[in-house]
């Protein structure tokens, strides 16, 4: 990413994310560091940029990604069934 930034002589003072980071906090989403201790069954919301998402073959329908805010990263894993539950929304 910070290639991209480079070669198209842009510059970020700090992470996209640290802009929003406020507003997330009071919408109560989490940042990705809280995925870690969060229940394996429950929800949870967080807001962050995908810098790599994949649909391997072998996954019948399931998308993985990593997503990163200005704190943390974390690699997450979604069911098909989320992947069009969430592509139908407005």
């Amino acid at each position: 990413m910070a290639e991209d930034y480079a070669s198209l002589q842009l510059s970020l003072k700090q992470h996209p994310m640290a802009l929003l980071r406020e507003t997330m906090q009071r919408l109560s989403y989490a940042p990705c560091r809280q995925l870690a201790t969060a229940p394996a069954a429950g929800r949870i919301k967080t807001a962050s940029i995908v810098p790599v998402r994949q649909r391997p073959g072998s996954a019948t329908g399931s998308l993985c990604a990593t997503i990163e805010d200005a704190y943390d990263y974390a690699n997450i894993c979604l069911r098909s069934r989320v992947c069009e539950r969430v592509r139908r929304r407005p």
